[in-house]
């Protein structure tokens, strides 16, 4: 697997290696109304009327907007044994039509989503994610109430 590329040419390689472990991770996704015409114009303005048209057009097709809360529990690198970290995170995050020309017509490529919202309440967390990826990652403050009901709803 290649590291990523960016655009001064350098690469990015993470310190911590797969395979990665995960005990006690939790992912709920929440389905919320939404309109489909804001949703277009977010994708519009987030993706259509920035990226070159060679690269395509993304579309909203279903009224919803996902939101996804997820406890991470307990994260560590196998390889190398240097401990474990945890974090929360609450995201948004909008499922997208992924569109190219092909021999002149617009034709579906793959789904997508896009994810303007990421709120972490680990500094590293946020810290990497900006840093490294690229991702929208906000510090905040989950109320302590929160962690019974990620880690069983009922």
């Amino acid at each position: 697997m290649k590291n990523p590329r960016f655009s001064n040419n350098q690469t990015f390689s993470l310190a911590a290696k797969p395979p990665f472990y995960f005990e006690g991770m939790t992912t709920r996704v929440f389905p919320l109304r939404a309109s489909l015409f804001q949703q277009q114009r977010f994708a519009d303005a987030y993706f259509n009327q920035v990226i070159p048209r060679e690269v395509g057009r993304f579309q909203a097709f279903m009224p919803y907007v996902l939101l996804m809360i997820i406890d991470y529990g307990k994260m560590a690198a196998t390889a190398t044994n240097m401990g474990w970290v945890s974090q929360r995170e609450i995201m948004f995050s909008v499922p997208l039509l992924w569109y190219r020309v092909i021999d002149g017509r617009w034709v579906f490529r793959d789904w997508a989503t896009a994810t303007p919202f990421i709120y972490v309440d680990d500094e590293l967390s946020m810290t990497l994610g900006r840093t490294a990826y690229g991702w929208p990652k906000t510090l905040a403050w989950l109320a302590p109430g929160l962690n019974e009901w990620i880690e069983d709803p009922r």
